[in-house]
């Protein structure tokens, strides 16, 4: 089981990075401009929960927030 928590892990750690890095490419191209579409706020919104789940990932008290952060991460893919 933990070897499954592993690999589920790090793809998601990997996917954050390039979301992360793509969002604040887009922010410092767009500065203001970013913020007029919505699907941006969307994706930064999801990027920030996704930077709290690596955060939070050792820690056992906030597994209801791995959770929701997990859920909110499923709904990136309807941006795309």
């Amino acid at each position: 089981m933990r070897k499954l928590i592993l690999y589920l892990t790090f793809p998601s750690q990997i996917f954050t990075i390039i979301f992360t890095a793509e969002a604040i490419i887009k922010l410092t191209a767009q500065s203001r401009e970013y913020f007029n579409v919505g699907w941006n706020i969307f994706d930064l919104v999801i990027v920030g929960f996704s930077l709290l789940d690596m955060i939070t990932l050792g820690l056992n008290d906030v597994e209801g927030l791995n959770q929701i952060t997990r859920i909110i991460k499923i709904l990136r893919l309807v941006s795309l």
